[in-house]
């Protein structure tokens, strides 16, 4: 049936965003622009043209008679007087139409494959006071964290690493071995080589069609690392709001604070560490256990080799439930490189029995003992049979090795790793 000209003109109306004021610019910086004549919020999103071109930004500061856009390209080409027009959001496909797919910060396929569906809003929670407690086991497959550093379901981790430890291989397994509803992978600011290996290997397993990655790459504008995180934590919100249970990874959260920072040096020219922390914390509090759905979070953490003591590192450590630590400090000969006697979950009292829970400080206090004597015992000084405890240690040290090794390619059930667990006890 043909539609009259009046239903034509209707469905126009209906699916074309009208602008709702316009203004000029008038000044032009390397990464924003300032316009005046048009009336906006923070967040509000708008375009700039010139001629045949069209730069898409984001209102991120207001004065008395100019707004302050941050560009999510350089604004290379755009004049003084370059016409700007307000819309109100940006409009994405409906979430489960990703499923399967790699986009990038603004929902568009990276490998140019159409998506088909209506365009809608996504919108990201203020603050949700639903969350439950944490007691439910979220099983990761992995040894090391389901029998010594185990999570819950809507619990927020970090794993925290310098650079070359495997983090971003042993965040690829716990996405692998997981059992959530639905994978949100949310890559930014890492780089194209890396986006590109992760994305084959998630791709090429039975778990593509639960999964969306959202990328932003290292070259990428610092807006576009930010609006990706946003979008990859409504993606996870809409689907914890379905009920199902999902698993937000994020690659790295390093990498998303240094884009915090940038995006601040442009309003206020310099960054407090309490302005990063409440808009990290804003952030991270996304995730959690709720009355509908849970939101478990896996965060990357750039560190430097020679301490932890970073600042920027403890924040992210007193935002999370829990910390996972990589290094070859017990033995450069396994992997995945879990330091077991630095790693803490803050919700194992509410995941493990009284038994359980004495087995695990009881390995800890093994590998500390180990580590406080291993220049001793490497350089062939120690005598055995002088220190009971460091005999022990030094006993049952094959024994933890043993059970913290994982091929990439393995998957243990939590009864199996408990019954190991065990034995290195025994």
């Amino acid at each position: 049936m043909h539609k009259t000209f009046f239903e034509k003109e209707l469905h126009y109306i209906k699916h074309w965003s009208i602008p709702h004021n316009s203004g000029q610019v008038i000044k032009v910086y390397d990464f924003f622009v300032e316009i005046t004549g048009l009336i906006g919020s923070l967040g509000d999103f708008c375009f700039i043209f010139h001629k045949e071109k069209k730069i898409i930004a984001e209102v991120i500061k207001i004065d008395r008679n100019t707004l302050t856009l941050s560009c999510f390209e350089k604004p290379i080409g755009i004049p003084f007087g370059a016409s700007v027009y307000l819309y109100k959001e940006l409009f994405f496909k409906h979430p489960s139409s990703y499923l399967g797919k790699v986009i990038n910060a603004f929902g568009k396929p990276i490998n140019n494959e159409p998506i088909v569906g209506e365009n809608v809003p996504l919108k990201e929670t203020v603050f949700n006071t639903e969350k439950q407690k944490i007691s439910d086991f979220f099983n990761t497959g992995i040894k090391a964290i389901d029998g010594l550093c185990p999570v819950g379901k809507g619990q927020k981790i970090g794993i925290f690493s310098s650079a070359g430890e495997g983090k971003t291989c042993l965040l690829t397994m716990i996405a692998k071995n997981s059992s959530a509803d639905i994978n949100i992978i949310s890559l930014i600011g890492e780089r194209g080589r890396e986006i590109q290996e992760f994305t084959y290997l998630i791709e090429n397993s039975k778990i593509s069609n639960k999964t969306i990655i959202i990328a932003s790459s290292s070259e990428e504008m610092f807006s576009l690392k930010i609006l990706a995180a946003h979008l990859s934590i409504k993606l996870a919100e809409f689907f914890k709001n379905e009920g199902k249970s999902v698993l937000f990874i994020m690659d790295s959260l390093s990498r998303f604070a240094q884009a915090l920072q940038e995006q601040y040096s442009v309003i206020n020219n310099k960054m407090t560490f309490n302005n990063l922390s409440s808009q990290l914390a804003r952030f991270i509090e996304k995730g959690g256990n709720f009355l509908q759905g849970s939101i478990t979070s896996f965060y990357s953490i750039l560190t430097s080799k020679e301490t932890y003591s970073d600042p920027l590192e403890n924040i992210f450590c007193s935002l999370l439930d829990g910390h996972i630590y990589l290094n070859k400090e017990y033995d450069k000969d396994y992997y995945p490189s879990i330091n077991i006697a630095s790693s803490l979950s803050r919700t194992a009292q509410n995941l493990l029995d009284s038994e359980s829970l004495k087995n695990i400080q009881l390995i800890k206090s093994w590998i500390l003992e180990y580590l406080e004597y291993k220049d001793l015992i490497n350089a062939g000084v120690y005598i055995p049979n002088s220190n009971p405890n460091l005999d022990k240690a030094i006993h049952k040290k094959k024994d933890i090795i043993n059970f913290i090794q994982q091929a990439i390619t393995e998957c243990y059930s939590v009864k199996e790793t408990m019954s190991l667990l065990k034995k290195v006890i025994s």
